[in-house]
């Protein structure tokens, strides 16, 4: 629902339509209060540092991190430098949305080591679209 409620499904439906037309995606944004400040795509290019599966991708979460500007500001103004993720990561949000082929959301819940990850890094808050939200 929070995905829906922030525009963040139609928002990555823009993303797959320039993108990545008429493939599947699954695309992770970073959210400080209800503004993206970042967002991540699977990209089956490159190698998740832990992933045990056959084919290895950088996940959309990751990516997504990755993404985040070395300095931005909070809502008001204050300006944050990203010397250490995770003194800010409990501030942020991340929200997965996962998109089939037709623009039409499906179950984007994080894999185990993501889940994990997140957790890790100190993100308090982590939401996921589910099928045709």
């Amino acid at each position: 629902m929070i995905a829906k409620s922030l525009g963040l499904i139609r928002r990555a439906r823009k993303i797959q339509a320039k993108q990545r037309p008429g493939q599947m995606m699954h695309v992770s944004f970073v959210l400080q209060g209800d503004r993206v400040i970042s967002y991540g795509l699977n990209d089956r290019r490159k190698t998740h540092p832990q992933s045990p599966a056959k084919y290895r991708t950088i996940h959309s979460e990751l990516a997504a991190v990755l993404n985040i500007p070395l300095t931005f500001s909070n809502t008001i103004g204050k300006k944050y430098q990203l010397a250490n993720l995770g003194d800010i990561a409990e501030k942020l949000t991340i929200v997965n949305v996962r998109l089939n082929k037709q623009g039409q959301s499906m179950l984007a819940k994080p894999c185990k080591t993501c889940e994990k990850w997140l957790v890790e890094m100190g993100f308090k808050e982590v939401f996921w679209s589910i099928d045709g939200e």
